[in-house]
């Protein structure tokens, strides 16, 4: 676990896990790293840079596995949010998968 301080800034390294698991059916739609506007999606950069951020005072590996098709109406799951999954594996040196086809 890492410890914030009161500015949100990591301040304290903790013991704890050093693998998490990420399961996912589409994009999310709220958070600190959404842009703003009508066609709001995730700030891939601004993401990117905290979890490397993050990764630099504690290696964590985050496996990443997407559930659903890829332009399935009956599906939440987009190719950038399958891109996003990927990434987020490959940043931290996790595993990424996906069943689904397109």
């Amino acid at each position: 676990m890492i410890q914030l301080d009161k500015k949100g800034n990591y301040a304290t390294l903790l013991s704890g896990a050093d693998s998490f698991f990420l399961v996912s059916g589409g994009e999310h739609n709220t958070g600190k790293y959404m842009t703003e506007g009508t066609n709001r999606s995730v700030d891939v950069s601004a993401f990117q840079a905290e979890l490397e951020k993050v990764t630099t005072l504690r290696r964590v590996n985050i496996h990443t596995a997407a559930l659903g098709v890829v332009a399935n109406e009956n599906d939440y799951l987009t190719d950038n949010a399958l891109r996003f999954l990927k990434k987020i594996a490959q940043v931290t040196g996790g595993q990424s998968s996906h069943n689904g086809q397109k």
